[in-house]
C-alpha cells in the first residue's frame, strides 16, 4: 500500500494534533494512513507514536523500560486515548503476545543491547508486507540496523520521514535476521557480506536519491 491509495496527489492533509516535533507530527500522520482497526503493532524503546496506533484501533505492545512505558501512557492520557489494547511484554518474543505484527517501531535512542536481544523476534513476527519504522535512524545502533536493512533483499526502503525516521517494508520471508556484527559500530562488514542491489525502476530511483558512496548508506546521505 502507498500513500496515494488514500491521499491523491494534490490533496492537502491537516495535522490535527501538535507534538513535540514536526517529525513526530509527520510520522503520526503517516501511521494514520497505515494502521487500521485490529492491526497488531509493537514499539521497542521509547516512542509516543504508539498513541496513534492505539487511537486507530491497533493492539499495541510496548517493549522497554519504565521510562518508555510511562512516556507512552502519559501521551495517551494527554490525548484522551484509551489503553485497553496496550500490552507490556518484557520482550518481543514473549509467548503471551507473540502474534504476527503489521507494524514495528524502533524508538529513538534504542541501545544496542535492547535492539540485539529483540530484533530476531521482531523481524520474524512482522508479516510479509509489514511496516518497520526506525526513529533517529542516523544515530547509534539504529543507524547500523538501517544501513544493514538497506542492502538486505528481505527489506525494501520505502520512505524517509522528516529526515529522521526511516520506513522499510518486509518483502521476503526471513530465514535468519541481520547478524549482530552488522549492527555493531565496531565491526565493518566484509564486502562479500553485502547482497547485490535489487533490480527495478523503484530500486534504481531510491539508489540514485539516497546513495552517497559506492556502499549505500541511505539514512545518512543527507547529513554530510
Amino acid at each position: 500500500m502507498t500513500l496515494t491509495d488514500t491521499a491523491p496527489a494534490g490533496t492537502l492533509r491537516k495535522l490535527p494534533n501538535k507534538r513535540a516535533s514536526l517529525v513526530d507530527d509527520l510520522a503520526a500522520d503517516f501511521l494514520g494512513l497505515v494502521v487500521k482497526p485490529g492491526d497488531r503493532s509493537l514499539q521497542l524503546g521509547q516512542s509516543v507514536l504508539g498513541t496513534t496506533c492505539l487511537k486507530n484501533g491497533a493492539f499495541h505492545e510496548c517493549v522497554g523500560d519504565k521510562a518508555a512505558v510511562s512516556a507512552l501512557r502519559s501521551d495517551c492520557h494527554s490525548r484522551k486515548v484509551d489503553t485497553p489494547r496496550l500490552s507490556l511484554p518484557s520482550r518481543a518474543g514473549e509467548s503471551a503476545t507473540a502474534q504476527d505484527l503489521d507494524l514495528a517501531i524502533v524508538g529513538g535512542g534504542t541501545g544496542f543491547a535492547l535492539l540485539a536481544s529483540n530484533w530476531r523476534d521482531i523481524s520474524q513476527r512482522l508479516k510479509l508486507g509489514g511496516v518497520l519504522m526506525l526513529s533517529e535512524c542516523s544515530r547509534g545502533a539504529v543507524a547500523r540496523l538501517a544501513d544493514a536493512l538497506y542492502t538486505d533483499p528481505a527489506w525494501a526502503f520505502q520512505d524517509m520521514i522528516g529526515g529522521d525516521i526511516a520506513v522499510y517494508r518486509k518483502v521476503r520471508l526471513i530465514a535468519d535476521d541481520v547478524p549482530e556484527e552488522r549492527m555493531n559500530p565496531a565491526v565493518e562488514p566484509a564486502v562479500s557480506e553485502v547482497p547485490q542491489e535489487q533490480p527495478g525502476l523503484l530500486s534504481g530511483v531510491l539508489r540514485t536519491l539516497f546513495r552517497a558512496s559506492p556502499r549505500p548508506r541511505s539514512v545518512r546521505s543527507g547529513r554530510g
